[in-house]
């Protein structure tokens, strides 16, 4: 029964040669000469499928760093180890990488310089099966600014891209006979797929005339390259943009687009950080925003005060001081339109409600046909944006079309918002004429009316509650 197992360790002291260390069964180190039969060498258990790759114990990685990748060839006699060790370098990551001819130029970062360790940026080469055919080092990490950055790997002599793998990683060499340690391999091989455009904004109608496009790409791009135009109507995108989210979203500002009109966008010329160019893509449209005010059609004639119903906002029919807005100011200038998914529709009774998609904080005034409404005439409320016009104040419009636009704070505004105010009589709930009674207290009603406007001009204006745009016939 031995008492003691072997280390391979040498025991030189006092000029004997011939000691080695050992390790008693009471576990503790001590040494014997190398022929004592009473210490047996140990049976060891290693994981192999950690190791990448075996050298010669000496020498096995002799040379100065380069761009070349030696053929590699597993060594015989005494060996060390290179195994995998994912704590070195866990962020090392391949970039990009462009070829010309066989040369390859490869970015990468993450490469983990230690001061007291000595690390390579190496390769390998490995066949389908696995097997590695070239391996070598590229790169010393000797300083903090090695840690990102760029290196040259010439591709061996057959290299196969379908066949083949290259890979880059970092790698902690700690001289002859010990183990070294390398990262986690990371594939680098040219790109030779070209880039896509995956989406563009704006979409659909309700565009500003003044805006940006936002092209997003599949991928990383060569910032330095590539056009977008417009085709369809007046006005352009200028040259250059603004890339974000890691060079794969480009905004192109544009300006001064005609309002109502279709524009194709065509993108094309772009490419990647490997230099694959994009196919050109024009399949992307828009409709920018109809014209935020009209003009009178020639000729229409406003109708005459007795037309107008009674009502207003106006101080002397409302009491609040007149009206509580810019007073009929122009809208802002055009920015985002806000999609309006309910419209107030055709008024028939009671009180009307539109809703806009954006948040209801932000409401700062509501227009009419270029007018300001005063607040006192709707409320606004969540859900996005919900406004509502009081029954007070669509009683007090003239029959005719009418187009509302809420302004928000951020100078962005919603889509046109279409009322229609008929010219019949309102009726009851079974669809017939209102009961003769309420009929004669209406008739009482307006003949006290009319005797207190004599001599008064009825309010024009829309702020003021009786604007007629567009009549209906």
């Amino acid at each position: 029964m031995p008492y003691a197992y072997w280390l391979r360790s040498p025991y030189v002291n006092q000029g004997y040669q011939d000691y080695a260390q050992a390790f008693y069964l009471s576990y503790y180190i001590t040494y014997y000469r190398v022929d004592i039969a009473l210490a047996l060498r140990p049976a060891l258990w290693l994981d192999l499928s950690s190791v990448l790759f075996t050298t010669a114990a000496t020498d096995g990685k002799a040379g100065d760093p380069g761009s070349s990748l030696p053929e590699y060839t597993p060594p015989e006699g005494a060996y060390k180890f290179t195994a995998a060790d994912a704590s070195v370098a866990p962020d090392f990551a391949v970039r990009a990488v462009s070829r010309e001819e066989d040369l390859l130029t490869v970015a990468y970062t993450g490469a983990a310089y230690q001061a007291d360790e000595t690390r390579f940026l190496s390769a390998l080469v490995r066949e389908g099966d696995g097997v590695i055919t070239h391996y070598g080092r590229l790169k010393a990490i000797g300083s903090k600014e090695d840690e990102r950055g760029s290196v040259e790997v010439t591709l061996p002599e057959g290299f196969d891209p379908v066949r083949d793998t290259l890979y880059l990683f970092v790698e902690q060499s700690n001289g002859d006979n010990r183990t070294d340690f390398a990262g986690t391999p990371q594939k680098a091989f040219p790109d030779t797929d070209p880039p896509s455009v995956g989406s563009v904004t704006p979409t659909g109608p309700g565009a500003p005339v003044s805006g940006s496009l936002v092209l997003t790409f599949s991928e990383p791009m060569d910032t330095a390259h590539g056009t977008a135009s417009l085709s369809g109507g007046s006005g352009a995108a200028e040259k250059s943009g603004i890339w974000s989210k890691g060079d794969t979203v480009c905004t192109l500002p544009y300006s001064d687009l005609a309002y109502a009109t279709e524009y194709t966008v065509t993108v094309s010329g772009f490419r990647d950080r490997a230099g694959n160019v994009m196919a050109e893509d024009s399949r992307h449209t828009f409709t920018t925003m109809a014209a935020l005010l009209e003009e009178e059609p020639p000729g229409e004639e406003e109708p005459p005060a007795e037309e107008a119903p009674p009502g207003g906002s106006n101080s002397e029919n409302n009491g609040n001081g007149g009206n509580s807005g810019s007073g009929g100011g122009s809208p802002a200038a055009p920015g985002t339109v806000y999609p309006v998914p309910a419209q107030f529709g055709a008024w028939s009774g009671g009180p009307v409600t539109a809703r806009i998609d954006e948040d209801h904080t932000k409401v700062t005034r509501l227009i009419c046909d270029g007018a300001e409404v005063d607040p006192a005439h709707y409320t606004i409320t969540q859900g996005s944006t919900v406004v509502t016009l009081r029954e007070s104040y669509l009683a007090t419009l003239a029959a005719g079309t009418y187009t509302f636009v809420a302004e928000y704070s951020d100078h962005t505004r919603s889509g046109d918002i279409a009322l229609v105010i008929g010219s019949s009589p309102k009726t009851g709930e079974d669809g017939g004429p209102f009961p003769p009674a309420a009929i004669a207290l209406a008739f009482l009603a307006s003949l006290a009316f009319l005797g207190g406007l004599a001599g008064r001009r009825l309010p024009e204006t829309c702020s003021e509650g009786r604007i007629r745009r567009r009549s209906v016939s």
